[in-house]
């Protein structure tokens, strides 16, 4: 990396910081002006950041009203330093802070909603990977996402992004969890539901027998199973965060 690489991602850095600090970044000249105009860049700043979540979750959004998700996502901003420019990694830790956060303690099930909506995001942003030869070892794609849930999370979430009428309710008691497959075989996100085996086969596929066998086709003709590059595949495998 150049001299001048480490100066711009010095400033960047400094510049991020200074949106939850207050304080002027670098290479801005101090006054009363520059500090008005920069607050006013720092607000539109955190709307925006509460904006984008608000996109990323609409799910957990829905669940909980747009006023309230506004609110939480307005504390979760002033807590988690946008780090990085790319907006598409922004927000990875809603889940962990929904869990954590009192006023949502009634809905246990909303951390794992939240966790799918994420795995959702990450499946659209991610590529497809490389076919494999017949004699390469197999892997998950890298917009593959495996989630494990207590409780019945992609029927919530599924009810809370469908239209249905004001006085209808999804009723949950005694429903199970759930072992999902998020992944974008093709353009679209598609969340399917799996039974414990085969969820448990592909999140250890890896380790698997190298050999050819039945359900490896089956898996990479749905575009599942990829080539696995050097240093692994870019997959992800999320517990629940209240099982």
């Amino acid at each position: 990396m150049k001299a001048d690489d480490h100066a711009g991602n010095d400033w960047q850095n400094a510049f991020l910081e200074a949106l939850y600090t207050g304080d002027i970044p670098p290479g801005l000249t101090a006054g009363p002006q520059t500090e008005q105009r920069f607050q006013v860049y720092r607000n539109q700043t955190r709307i925006g950041l509460s904006e984008t979540l608000c996109a990323i979750y609409p799910a957990v959004e829905r669940l909980v009203g747009n006023d309230f998700f506004m609110e939480m996502a307005a504390l979760y901003v002033a807590q988690h330093m946008l780090s990085k420019a790319d907006l598409r990694e922004y927000g990875a830790q809603l889940a962990e802070f929904i869990g954590a956060f009192e006023p949502l303690a009634a809905l246990p099930y909303l951390p794992d909603v939240a966790n799918l909506e994420w795995a959702c995001h990450q499946s659209l942003h991610s590529g497809h990977g490389r076919a494999a030869a017949a004699t390469e070892p197999l892997g998950l794609a890298p917009h593959v996402r495996l989630l494990h849930s207590a409780y019945p999370s992609a029927e919530i979430w599924d009810f809370a992004l469908r239209e249905h009428a004001a006085d209808e309710r999804l009723n949950i008691d005694g429903a199970g969890g759930e072992y999902l497959l998020i992944a974008r075989p093709r353009l679209d996100v598609e969340v399917r539901a799996l039974d414990a085996e085969d969820w448990l086969w592909l999140k250890n596929v890896a380790h698997a027998s190298p050999r050819r066998t039945e359900r490896h086709v089956y898996w990479l003709e749905q575009g599942i199973l990829c080539a696995v590059e050097p240093g692994g595949n870019n997959h992800e495998y999320t517990a629940s965060t209240t099982a």
